[in-house]
C-alpha cells in the first residue's frame, strides 16, 4: 500500500526517523500593542537617535545585535552622548535570526526609541519589541516624518517629527503609570 505516493515502507522510515531525532522545546514571540502613554511611562530613556554602527554576536545558542546609537536629544531621561543597544536577532556569518516584530537597526538611520534597562550598568534594550523603535524618514517636501499610532487613536498615521516630540515630551511629564 502507498502513502501519498510513498511506500510504506518509506512512510514508516521517514516517521521513526523523526521521532528518533524528537522534538525540541518551541519558542514563541507574543506581540501585546501597548498604549503610547504606558510605552513612554514604562521607558527609562526615549531618544532621538541615529544608529552608528551594529554588530551581531551569538549569545546562548541565539544571535543578538549591538547597535551604537548616537543621541541627537533626549525626550526623557537624561542619557550620554552614545548609548548602546542590544536587541534580538540579526546575522553572524552565513546564518541569521530573525524574531518577528522585533526591531531592526541598519548604520546611518534615524529613530525615536523607548529604551529601557533591567540593572543599572547593564545596555539598554527596545521596549516591546518593534513598537519601541519609531522609524524617523525624511520627506523632501514635508520633512522629517515618524509613523506611529498615536495617544488615544489605534490606527497608525504618518506625523511630522516636531509634533511627535511635543507629543511624547508631554507625556512624559505626566508620566502615567
Amino acid at each position: 500500500m502507498r502513502y501519498g505516493g510513498l511506500p510504506r515502507s518509506t512512510v514508516r522510515s521517514l516517521c521513526a526517523l523523526i521521532a528518533a531525532l524528537g522534538f525540541g522545546r518551541a519558542h514563541a514571540t507574543v506581540f501585546v500593542r501597548i498604549p503610547t502613554e504606558r510605552m513612554v511611562a514604562m521607558a527609562d530613556t526615549i531618544v532621538l537617535a541615529q544608529v552608528a554602527a551594529t554588530q551581531s554576536r551569538w549569545d546562548h545558542g541565539r544571535i543578538v545585535t549591538r547597535v551604537a546609537l548616537t543621541v541627537e536629544f533626549s525626550i526623557k531621561g537624561v542619557p550620554g552622548h552614545t548609548l548602546v543597544v542590544e536587541a534580538p536577532g540579526g546575522k553572524v556569518g552565513d546564518i541569521a535570526m530573525r524574531v518577528l516584530d522585533g526591531p531592526e537597526f541598519r548604520a546611518g538611520e534615524r529613530a525615536i526609541v523607548f529604551l529601557t534597562r533591567s540593572r543599572p550598568g547593564d545596555v539598554h534594550r527596545v521596549l516591546n519589541l518593534s513598537q519601541g523603535k519609531l522609524a524617523v524618514v525624511r520627506d523632501t517636501s514635508r520633512g522629517d516624518l515618524v509613523t506611529w499610532v498615536p495617544p488615544g487613536t489605534g490606527w497608525v498615521e504618518t506625523t511630522p517629527l516636531a509634533q511627535v516630540v511635543t507629543t511624547l515630551r508631554a507625556l512624559a511629564r505626566r508620566d502615567v503609570r
